[in-house]
């Protein structure tokens, strides 16, 4: 395995991590032969029910009612207000005086989705996740890839990019070089290609996931760095 350390805009030092050659014929997760531990065999069933969120709400931090400042911020204030979809509830962001606004069910099964998007399910009727189209991929099941092919999540759930050497720019602003930006990570579901270096999150480095790059347009080790 060979380790690449390069330099991201802003000065941080980063290791991005090639793993060993796995390549092979179309679709085939390696010359192992083997399987990805996460790749979608069949499409989706979702559960119908979704967990409350917030039947009634007051922030300490940004109160509606007494806050005209915030007030912007509030969509709703209950689940009750959201009404202008399937399985609405109120919900929050995470960071600062917390944005209230409506999220919906998006799908049920993957043909609620347009184009080759699947139907991401929450866990189950306890949850109170939303069901959302994942609009950023190129496959939904393992038929869509070819004959003993593999559709598997890549770098789903979001809070960081993935940067590529593929976008290696030169600029200036960012030397010493080489200066790696922007976001390569597939954040959806795709194909295993014969040009994959890798199959597996295990494949790779401690620190290292295994994702589809959008760039190169297979898999391969890469860094997560968080969004700040």
């Amino acid at each position: 395995m060979v380790a690449l350390s390069l330099l991201g805009c802003g000065g941080k030092a980063q290791v991005m991590s090639g793993g060993s050659s796995v390549g092979g014929a179309a679709g085939l997760s390696g010359n192992t032969g083997r399987a990805p531990a996460r790749h979608r065999a069949a499409g989706s069933s979702c559960p119908a029910g979704r967990a409350a969120i917030h039947s009634t709400r007051v922030d300490p931090m940004c109160d509606p009612a007494t806050s005209s400042a915030c007030s912007t911020l509030f969509t709703c204030t209950a689940d009750g207000d959201c009404t202008n979809g399937v399985n609405g509830r109120c919900s929050s962001g995470a960071f600062g005086p917390r944005q209230l606004s409506c999220s919906y069910d998006e799908c049920q099964v993957d043909d609620d989705c347009a184009g080759s998007a699947p139907c991401a399910c929450r866990a189950s009727s306890a949850s109170a996740d939303a069901n959302r189209c994942i609009t950023d991929s190129n496959c939904r099941t393992d038929a869509d890839c070819g004959e003993a092919g593999f559709c598997s999540p890549s770098q789903l759930g979001g809070g960081c990019v993935c940067p590529s050497a593929a976008l290696c720019t030169g600029d200036s602003s960012c030397s010493p070089g080489p200066c790696v930006c922007g976001d390569a990570c597939g954040h959806g579901y795709f194909c295993h290609t014969a040009a994959d270096t890798c199959v597996d999150d295990s494949d790779c480095n401690q620190s290292g996931s295994c994702n589809y790059d959008t760039v190169t347009g297979h898999w391969s080790c890469s860094e997560c760095w968080p969004i700040p």
